[in-house]
């Protein structure tokens, strides 16, 4: 009992319910990423159709080590983005985004 004092328990059903929808290790956005990317290469590139499989298993595999040790990162991104990008042009304006609103 005195081993566990001050450690962090995680249940494995909360772990479960937290986790993004997961299709052959990859979630569905990074899925819907690399079907699109392939499908482009596909439709555009005329001798390389063979290379279209090629490139979506290449952005499986990048997916997959992506997606080991944070299963959530391209939701991380979304809001890093959010929260980092501002107008270009802010200079101009008194160091203030033109765009925005506010």
């Amino acid at each position: 009992m005195a081993k566990n004092v001050g450690r962090l328990e995680t249940d494995s059903l909360f772990l479960g319910l937290t986790r993004p929808t997961m299709v052959f290790g990859i979630t569905y956005q990074w899925l819907m990423i690399e079907g699109l990317g392939s499908l482009v290469w596909f439709i555009n590139v005329d001798d390389g159709k063979f290379y279209a499989f090629l490139i979506a298993g290449v952005l499986h595999v990048i997916g997959i080590l992506l997606f080991a040790k944070e299963p959530m990162i391209i939701e991380i991104i979304q809001v890093w983005a959010k929260a980092s990008t501002k107008c270009i042009n802010r200079r101009y304006h008194s160091n203030t985004s033109s765009y925005d609103v506010y």
